[in-house]
């Protein structure tokens, strides 16, 4: 069930129609200048594309990369639907380290619902073709990347692949499509590999908040309102 957010595609026609919709707004109210919302009504209802993106639960998407700090309550109740897939994704293979182990279990148990299994991919796979070639064979639903090691491979693969849904933990990409949620903390959130770092894995108490992390970005993924940075306080 992967989740696709289709492209404004305006043809000459609807510009047309965009044209003579203003044009009759004019007409009506006798040659007088329409109000901006008057023609932001005509525009939507010509081109039948709505003025701000909103997901069908009506919630406003995020503007890709745009932060903010949800309240804890609108996301710790999410739970993944039934035959949801979920691909947990490290740059070190499990029994490297133990934190990251310990991550992975925290998602695997908010993740209880859903089908997951964990892929290792290498930070230098992003030399050739789509780095995550093989995570997202059997289109999974939720890719969930930890760490900074893989943002170059995960902006890649997610901007190769826009239907797809991205969720990177303890980082953030620099400049991110809309099927990429980032969940970030104070001291994990790197928007790049080789930024400085207080602990080897470049994610300060990785263990106790990726759980956290994961059910915040379900939740976001849930109400079409993925795409933006959650900041976990």
């Amino acid at each position: 069930m992967p989740l696709f957010r289709a492209s404004d595609r305006r043809t000459a026609g609807s510009l047309s129609a965009v044209t003579a919709a203003v044009a009759l707004t004019i007409a009506l109210t006798a040659c007088t200048a329409p109000a901006a919302s008057d023609v932001t009504a005509a525009v939507a209802n010509a081109t039948g594309t709505p003025t701000a993106p909103v997901g069908p639960n009506g919630v406003t998407q995020p503007v890709p990369g745009a932060s903010s700090t949800p309240d804890p309550t609108t996301w710790s109740t999410a739970v993944a639907p039934a035959g949801f897939t979920v691909v947990i994704v490290t740059a070190v293979a499990p029994g490297t380290d133990p934190e990251l182990d310990a991550a992975v279990d925290a998602v695997r148990s908010r993740a209880t619902s859903a089908t997951v299994r964990t892929a290792t991919v290498s930070p230098g796979a992003s030399g050739s073709g789509d780095p995550f070639a093989e995570v997202l064979a059997g289109s999974p639903d939720l890719v969930v990347v930890l760490g900074p090691e893989l943002l170059d491979a995960a902006d890649r693969s997610s901007a190769s692949n826009l239907g797809r849904q991205f969720l990177i933990v303890g980082a953030q990409l620099p400049e991110p499509t809309a099927n990429v949620t980032a969940v970030v903390w104070p001291g994990a959130s790197a928007r790049r590999a080789d930024e400085p770092r207080t602990v080897p894995n470049g994610m300060p108490e990785v263990a106790q908040r990726a759980g956290d992390a994961f059910q915040a970005g379900l939740a976001a993924l849930l109400e079409d309102a993925t795409g933006g940075v959650l900041v976990l306080s």
